[in-house]
């Protein structure tokens, strides 16, 4: 029994990992596709090195949410 629990925890568990790496890759097309139809909204190389890593790594994290939430509002 307790067996049973322990193996439906693991499959559950795959079952989300699984489910959120399919979020995360159609969030990163979807930065690339607009990327590709409009780099000039994207920073530069030379912008990039001109901010802080923490400062470069928190403006990525709060676009790549936003993108999670807009394509989870899309469906």
């Amino acid at each position: 029994m307790k067996e049973d629990k322990v193996e439906t925890a693991r499959i559950e568990a795959e079952k989300e990992e699984t489910r959120m790496r399919e979020k995360y890759a159609r969030a990163f097309r979807e930065w690339e596709l607009r990327y590709r139809n409009d780099p000039k909204n994207f920073l530069s190389e030379f912008q990039k090195s001109q901010k802080s890593v923490d400062d470069y790594g928190e403006s990525c994290a709060a676009y790549f949410l936003r993108l999670l939430e807009e394509l989870s509002n899309a469906r």
